[in-house]
C-alpha cells in the first residue's frame, strides 16, 4: 500500500506538472523543411537535462525548441514539414512517467497526446509514425512483466491507443522483450527490436546485459502462423531499425565487436556495413526524406562526447553536423 500511494502521489505531481506543460506554447518556426530535429543536453551547469533542438543542414542555424528544466524532453519524431513529436519525463526520472507531447511549429501549438496511465505508458523508445497519423511504441506491463505494442491515432476526437501486440501474445511468440515498433512506408509491417527467451538466458550466462534480434512483424497476416519473420540471429545485438525503403533496412549491432551502422535487405538477409570506427559507437540512423543520406548519433568513447553526423549512402562519406543525439530529418518520409 505505502508503494502504490508513492506511486500515486507521484503520478499526481506529475499530472499537474503535464498541465503546466501543456499550457506553454512553443515558439513559432515557419520553416523546418529540411530540418534535422534532435536532443541536446546543456554543456554547462549542474542540471542534467534534455532539450529538443533544429539544425538547417543547409545553413548550419540551430534553435532550441524546448527549455524547460522541470522536464527532459528527448527522442523527436516528424510526423510532416511542422508536426513534431517528441517524449518528456519529469526530471526525478522515476522511468514510468513519460507522456508523448505533439508540437506544430507552424502555429506555436503544443499539446499532450498520450496523457499518462498505468497502462500505456511509453518505455524510453524512439516512436514509429505512418502516413496516417498513426503512433507506434511500445510499453511495459508490469504484471505482466512484458512489453506490449500499441498504436496511437491521430485523427480521432479521443487518443485512445489500441493494442497491436498483447504483452500475452509476445510471451507466446516465445519473447522476453519486444519493443521499438517502426513501422513500414506502407504502413503494413513493423520492425521490432526483440529477444527470445533462449537467448536471453544464453546472454545472461556469458554476462551480457541485454542483447536483442530483428523481427519484421506483418500486421495483416495470421500472428501465430506466418506473420513473423527473424532477420538476425547470433549473441550480438541489433537494435535502433529504421526503414530506408519497403525493402531495406538500417540498424545499429555491435556484431563486430563495436557499435556501428548496416545495411540490410530484408528479402534476402544481404548485410552492408556502413561505418567504421574502433574508438566511436554510431547508432540512432535517421533516413533523409530523398533516402540518399542519412543523420547518426556518433559518440566518442575517448572524448566522452556524441554528436550528429551524416553519411552520404552512395559514398559513405561522412561528415559532423552538430552536437547532440537522436536525429529526425524534415519532412517525415
Amino acid at each position: 500500500m505505502k508503494y502504490f500511494n508513492r506511486r500515486l502521489i507521484k503520478s499526481l505531481i506529475f499530472c499537474l506538472l503535464v498541465i503546466s506543460c501543456q499550457q506553454e506554447k512553443i515558439m513559432v518556426i515557419k520553416n523546418t523543411p529540411n530540418c534535422i530535429a534532435f536532443q541536446r543536453r546543456p554543456t554547462a551547469g549542474n542540471v542534467i537535462d534534455y532539450d529538443i533542438w533544429l539544425i538547417n543542414i543547409e545553413t548550419g542555424g540551430e534553435i532550441q525548441v524546448t527549455k524547460d528544466l522541470r522536464f527532459w524532453e528527448y527522442n523527436p519524431v516528424w510526423m510532416n514539414d511542422s508536426e513534431l513529436l517528441y517524449l518528456i519525463e519529469p526530471q526525478e526520472k522515476t522511468m514510468t512517467e513519460t507522456d508523448i507531447v505533439y508540437v506544430n511549429l507552424s502555429t506555436g501549438k503544443k499539446k499532450i497526446i498520450d496523457f499518462w496511465t498505468w497502462e500505456n505508458d511509453p518505455w524510453m523508445d524512439k516512436l514509429s509514425v505512418d502516413s496516417s497519423k498513426n503512433i507506434y511504441y511500445a510499453t511495459l506491463i508490469p504484471e505482466d512483466r512484458q512489453f506490449a505494442i500499441y498504436r496511437l491515432p491521430l485523427r480521432t476526437l479521443y487518443f485512445r491507443p489500441e493494442e497491436v501486440l498483447s504483452a500475452v501474445v509476445i510471451n507466446q511468440l516465445g519473447f522476453t522483450y519486444a519493443r521499438n515498433p517502426t513501422i513500414s512506408p506502407d504502413g503494413t509491417k513493423l520492425l521490432l527490436v526483440a529477444c527470445d527467451t533462449a537467448k536471453h538466458q544464453r546472454i545472461k550466462e556469458i554476462g551480457k546485459i541485454a542483447s536483442y534480434d530483428l523481427y519484421l512483424y506483418d500486421i495483416e497476416a495470421d500472428i501465430m502462423k506466418n506473420a513473423l519473420k527473424r532477420l538476425t540471429s547470433g549473441d550480438s545485438t541489433y537494435e535502433d531499425p529504421v526503414w530506408l525503403d519497403d525493402n531495406n533496412i538500417i540498424f545499429t549491432s555491435d556484431r563486430d565487436g563495436n557499435y556501428e551502422l548496416y545495411q540490410m535487405n530484408i528479402e534476402n538477409r544481404t548485410l552492408k556495413r556502413l561505418t567504421f570506427s574502433d574508438h566511436t559507437e554510431d547508432t540512432e540512423a535517421a533516413v533523409s526524406p530523398d533516402g540518399k543520406k542519412i543523420a547518426y548519433s556518433r559518440y566518442d568513447k575517448k572524448l566522452k562526447k556524441i554528436e550528429v553526423w551524416i553519411m552520404d549512402l552512395e559514398t559513405q562519406k561522412t561528415w559532423f553536423l552538430t552536437k547532440g543525439s537522436a536525429p529526425d530529418w524534415s519532412p517525415a518520409r
